[in-house]
């Protein structure tokens, strides 16, 4: 199959193919020709941080603890893991400037409570450990989430140890869980409830008509066959890229709901009313899964968790390009005030 120019790509392609379940990360963690470096934002005096890393298997994983200068005795510490993709631990990238993860990290901060967000393999200042792209698969993030689970967990300033996971990242820290990663708690925001084969169909039938998706379809899983996909609209290349066929198809077999109902923890839901990437029936397929599980719909809130009331492709796109754009308002007291109530 010929190379896919990202360049080209229309914007709404990025924004619902190229940033969820796609295989972005075939950039590797590395900027288009051309494009500018993401805007970084300090922390606030609020918040104190410092170099984090922890190891697995020789390699070593780069990320940032944030905690309150304030803070006296030990406190809990959540692992924000992020989403799919060439995104690194502020939810910055190639295609997207949102600072999102950085924000959670800092208002947690603010309420007491620690946090981990780190470079993924491959990306940012993990770079160099990456591996080889053809054997990457779901398994290898996994297991990283429950070596930093571990690495804190050890840790004498923390009582407890909370998974949070966006987007791609909630299914890891479920996953996780499940093989034991010590843990007093999971987070999934914006997480996938239904098969890969039927989130994907859903986002490129926003883009074309059913006769063009029915062909994406059937191109996908011959691609997971390892079969040739032939020919498909240049929004949908970038789901089909032969050195990520592995780690398709651990994504594939993923089964959210299946995990979800094998989870006997704690277990948070949080899904924004506007995200058009991840919807409230993924949301509520989880909940139904696993129905001691808390679900929290955050109203005008979007899969990079900023406020916005459209679902307009056009309008969501900014939001994933402002460095500055605040956190919407809802996110850290629904995730912060869960956490305070494991407590109680």
């Amino acid at each position: 199959m010929a190379s896919v120019d990202r360049k080209r790509l229309p914007r709404r392609s990025l924004l619902v193919a190229g940033l969820l379940f796609s295989t972005a990360s075939a950039l590797w963690g590395q900027l288009p020709p051309g494009a500018a470096p993401p805007v970084e934002l300090d922390p606030p005096p609020t918040v104190a941080e410092e170099p984090f890393t922890f190891a697995r298997d020789g390699l070593t994983l780069n990320g940032t603890l944030a905690m309150s200068p304030s803070s006296s005795g030990r406190v809990p510490v959540v692992v924000i893991v992020a989403g799919s993709g060439p995104t690194d631990r502020n939810a910055n990238g190639p295609f997207l400037n949102t600072n999102a993860y950085a924000m959670l990290a800092w208002g947690l901060a603010e309420r007491g409570i620690a946090s981990l967000r780190y470079d993924k393999r491959g990306i940012g200042m993990s770079a160099g450990e990456g591996g080889d792209p053809t054997t990457l698969t779901t398994d290898l993030y996994v297991a990283d989430v429950a070596s930093a689970a571990t690495a804190l967990a050890s840790d004498a300033r923390f009582s407890k140890v909370i998974l949070l996971g966006h987007s791609e990242g909630a299914g890891h820290v479920l996953q996780a869980a499940n093989r034991g990663a010590p843990q007093a708690g999971v987070i999934m925001v914006a997480g996938q409830g239904r098969m890969l084969a039927d989130v994907l169909h859903e986002q490129f039938a926003r883009q074309a008509d059913s006769t063009t998706v029915a062909k994406i379809d059937s191109a996908f899983a011959r691609f997971l066959r390892g079969d040739d996909p032939g020919e498909v609209p240049p929004f949908a290349q970038p789901v089909l890229v032969p050195q990520y066929r592995n780690f398709l198809r651990s994504m594939a077999a993923y089964d959210p709901a299946s995990e979800a109902r094998r989870f006997g923890g704690p277990l948070l839901i949080v899904q924004g009313a506007t995200d058009v990437q991840v919807t409230m029936e993924d949301a509520e397929l989880l909940h139904a899964a696993q129905p001691a599980s808390t679900l929290v719909r955050l109203e005008g809130v979007n899969h990079v968790l900023k406020s916005i009331a459209s679902t307009d492709l056009q309008a969501q796109t900014e939001t994933y390009r402002d460095p500055s754009l605040p956190l919407a308002d809802s996110v850290v007291p629904a995730i912060a005030g869960w956490i305070e109530d494991l407590d109680r």
